[in-house]
């Protein structure tokens, strides 16, 4: 009998941690142009401030971690190479400080280097039979149909990563 309620007590312990994740809510980060890009732009030049896509993602961050339910998970998604770049031209760590801001805040951080990184995770960071994400957001540059992950950080006014609508369905088997 004793040994029967020991498995019984470790088999249920098992299920509610297994079950405890049941759903994420994810904020996904793009990128900071660099300064440099901007040069001589006068009043069009935008990014002069690094921080723009962090404060509103930090933003909704503590809105989704107050909203949250028992078993949800929010997730915070950054684009790195942006970051990395802009730290580097303006001598800061800013991968440091944007980790500090995730644990101050509460969010499990996550960084991409690419597209398939992101989708990826979306895919496959979860078991998403059982994990289901339950809000996306997105904070960073973007068309009506790409998010510019790296804006004006590789090549002025341009992107060299994004994400567009057709590549949802092309590569990834989502429909758009």
């Amino acid at each position: 009998m004793r040994l029967f309620l020991i498995l019984a007590a470790t088999l249920l312990l098992g299920t509610l941690s297994a079950s405890a994740q049941t759903s994420e809510a994810i904020v996904l980060t793009g990128g900071p142009a660099l300064r440099f890009m901007e040069h001589g732009k006068g009043e069009v030049s935008h990014d002069v401030y690094w921080f723009n896509f962090v404060d509103a993602s930090v933003i909704r961050l503590a809105q989704l971690k107050s909203e949250a339910k028992p078993g949800e998970q929010v997730t915070w998604l950054i684009y790195r190479p942006a970051y990395v770049s802009r730290g580097k031209e303006m001598g800061v760590d800013l991968i440091g400080q944007l980790t500090a801001k995730a644990k101050q805040v509460g969010a499990v951080l996550h960084w991409f280097d690419t597209k398939e990184d992101l989708i990826a995770y979306l895919n496959k960071g979860f078991d998403r039979n059982k994990v289901k994400i339950v809000d996306l957001d997105y904070f960073g540059h973007s068309n009506k149909a790409c998010f510019l992950f790296d804006y004006s950080n590789a090549i002025d006014t341009m992107s060299i990563v994004w994400l567009h609508v057709k590549d949802l369905k092309k590569k990834y088997g989502f429909s758009a």
